[in-house]
């Protein structure tokens, strides 16, 4: 007979861990006020009361779980597929094609949505097809490897943005401004979404995934818990410490590092954070949390949110209301309150249908 206590914290299902599905919908709900807050009001304060909690707080907090989890997407199918007996060269075919997929809808979302000369440019879509790419690869290497490279990603990603940027930036008044090394440059080192430093992120939702799956099957939930906890508090206490010393953890790149070195700390400190309270409360506890729901209807439609408010929505209200005039606070509210509400209802037909009907379900219908 099962104990009250063996019963409580009965086994979480592998097929899927609720965690990581709520912190992805929490980032793509914040992503829409983030957006709305960034481009309707841009002379906000910066030490104002909506900059410190939209952008600072969970702005930039999420935006770094946004950029991570679908690498840790990639552990857990790796695993689904190694339990089911899937050929791995299925699942490596799958995920490849699927990297791909995002990286040309990317361009076509910069064809439509901004302009024929911006095809090439490098986003969070991009990024994403990129990194669970990559995520794939390095999966294959052991944990101690994949730190390594973090650090080595930390260490000279300002050295090339330093010596690299006067090149390009020369290069684009002489030269073609698209030719193929100022693409790579901006894709790599320059891009709102780089890929150097922020596949470091993509590499440590690996290690944390793969820590974090061990923990479920060996019931040692617990102790990934306090652990991770502890982790997570001494990186954000570390990024506090070393941002008062910007200049010289960021040698020889004082002007260019952006994201700067100590940004990693932050960006795991989160990221661990963020997952780990979900996954105590988730996926461990296994507290039904119906205000959580609404996270994971999000979470379900993460791209189809970013593309549809992003490429779609801003240039519909941008036709019919002057950019250049600033919207104030509740006018940014209510816009998001009605973005909110339109995608979650979108989101509950999806979950009805079996998660048709969304770029989720397109691109797992193309893979």
């Amino acid at each position: 007979m099962e104990t009250i206590n063996s019963i409580k914290h009965k086994k979480a299902p592998i097929k899927r861990i609720r965690s990581i599905d709520t912190v992805r919908g929490m980032a793509t709900m914040e992503m829409i006020i983030y957006h709305f807050v960034t481009w309707y009001i841009p002379q906000i304060p910066k030490y104002s009361l909506i900059h410190f909690i939209v952008i600072t707080i969970f702005g930039h907090t999420l935006r770094f779980c946004f950029v991570t989890i679908p690498a840790m997407g990639v552990s857990l199918q790796l695993y689904r597929g190694k339990k089911d007996g899937t050929d791995e060269s299925l699942i490596r075919k799958s995920i490849f094609k699927r990297g791909l997929l995002l990286i040309i809808i990317q361009f076509i979302c910069n064809f439509f949505g901004w302009h024929p000369f911006f095809i090439w440019n490098s986003f969070i879509l991009s990024f994403v097809g990129i990194s669970i790419i990559v995520a794939y690869y390095v999966s294959k290497l052991s944990h101690r490897i994949r730190i390594i490279l973090i650090v080595i990603i930390a260490l000279i990603t300002p050295f090339l943005k330093f010596y690299l940027s006067p090149i390009q930036f020369q290069s684009g008044f002489v030269q073609n401004v698209w030719t193929i090394d100022t693409f790579l440059y901006s894709m790599f080192l320059q891009v709102d979404f780089p890929i150097l430093p922020y596949i470091s992120f993509s590499i440590f939702g690996t290690i944390f995934t793969e820590k974090m799956i061990k923990a479920i099957e060996t019931e040692s939930e617990e102790k990934f818990i306090k652990n991770s906890l502890i982790i997570a508090i001494i990186s954000l206490v570390l990024y506090g410490i070393f941002t008062n010393f910007r200049s010289i953890i960021n040698y020889p790149d004082f002007f260019l590092g952006n994201p700067p070195r100590q940004d990693i700390l932050f960006a795991l400190g989160s990221v661990i954070l963020f997952v780990t309270i979900f996954f105590w409360i988730q996926d461990w506890e296994q507290v039904e949390v119906k205000a959580l729901e609404i996270f994971e209807i999000f979470g379900s439609i993460s791209l189809t949110t970013f593309i549809t408010h992003y490429y779609i929505f801003q240039r519909i209200f941008d036709s019919i209301y002057d950019p250049w005039l600033n919207l104030d606070p509740y006018s940014v509210y209510l816009l998001s309150i009605i973005l909110w509400i339109s995608h979650a209802i979108y989101g509950i037909i999806v979950l009805r249908n079996k998660r048709k009907y969304s770029v989720e379900w397109f691109i797992r219908c193309c893979v």
